[in-house]
């Protein structure tokens, strides 16, 4: 059987249903979600299987539905000791990878997106935008940032491809960069539907309650490679996990030098466990080399499993 890297989504997967065929196809992936119910006391089953599309958007509920898939597909493949050589995540799913990695047992990854989800909701009222630009290289979309700075703060945040670039910052300046954007080539700009700007400086407030909040767990060193948002190369040794996690908050996602230094160092099949196909899609177009398995559904598991054997 081969090694894999272990590819978790971030906030904007969530779908109405998520996880259900899961539980019922696999103990396992029940059992995750009976934990996470305990920890949080929260019915993660209800809310994953019968929220719809407006309460599974709320940050503090999405954060909790994809962590809770995510890991009962984890768990499903431990379970059948599938061998993980390395593991990323696109902004939540790094919490989900370095649960998977043993860098926090899965209680503790359950109170880490509880608290994580809930302060990002509560930064985001603060107010903030993001769009997505697409067709400009990330430079292009700073210099066309850099050039509207008089209608406030924004800055490219999240490099999801090397065709596609999130931005974010104060809406008026989301708004201006957009439209320098479009006049200076790109494709399309679409406003993302989101409650406020991740991964910018609207998230202090949430990333220093956080680092507040984790005061006391007791993280280890992940027992395999896990690369970072901040700079797309594997957490050292010793890296103070709590500062990190805080800092990863507001910082930005470097998703395109992740995949690109996960292909560097080796690590070519991927498996995108969790909901949505986004870092599958993206993990084409930025390298053919990696080949990224999704793995959503009891089927993709079962087929990925009947593969592998």
């Amino acid at each position: 059987m081969s090694q894999i890297t272990l590819l978790f989504p971030g906030q904007g997967a969530q779908f109405t249903g998520m996880g259900q065929d899961l539980c019922q196809a696999y103990p396992e992936a029940k059992a995750v979600f009976d934990l996470g119910s305990q920890v949080t006391g929260r019915d993660l089953a209800a809310l994953c299987f019968e929220g719809d599309e407006a309460t599974l958007a709320k940050t503090e509920n999405a954060q909790l539905a994809i962590f809770a898939h995510s890991m009962a597909v984890t768990e499903v493949l431990r379970a059948r000791r599938v061998a993980f050589e390395a593991a990323a995540g696109f902004s939540l799913g790094e919490c989900s990878a370095l649960c998977a990695a043993g860098a926090c047992t899965l209680e503790q990854g359950f109170a880490l997106v509880a608290a994580r989800g809930r302060l990002m909701g509560e930064a985001a009222a603060q107010g903030g935008a993001m769009a997505a630009v697409m067709g400009l290289t990330p430079e292009q979309i700073a210099d066309c940032c850099r050039q509207v700075e008089g209608e406030g703060y924004v800055l490219p945040v999240n490099f999801n491809s090397p065709a596609q670039t999130v931005i974010a910052g104060d809406p008026a300046a989301v708004a201006a960069a957009c439209a320098r954007c479009a006049e200076a080539g790109a494709s399309r700009t679409v406003p993302l539907k989101v409650s406020g700007a991740f991964h910018t400086r609207y998230m202090e407030p949430a990333s220093d309650a956080l680092y507040a909040e984790l005061e006391g767990f007791a993280f280890a060193d992940p027992s395999l490679p896990v690369y970072a948002n901040g700079t797309g190369e594997p957490i050292p040794a010793g890296t103070d996990l709590r500062a990190h996690l805080a800092q990863q908050m507001k910082g930005p996602v470097q998703w395109v030098k992740t995949v690109e230094n996960l292909v560097r160092d080796g690590h070519l099949l991927g498996a995108e466990c969790g909901p949505g196909k986004v870092l599958t899609g993206n993990g084409r177009r930025i390298s053919r080399e990696m080949k990224v398995k999704n793995l959503q559904t009891a089927a993709d598991v079962q087929k990925f499993l009947d593969e592998q054997a």
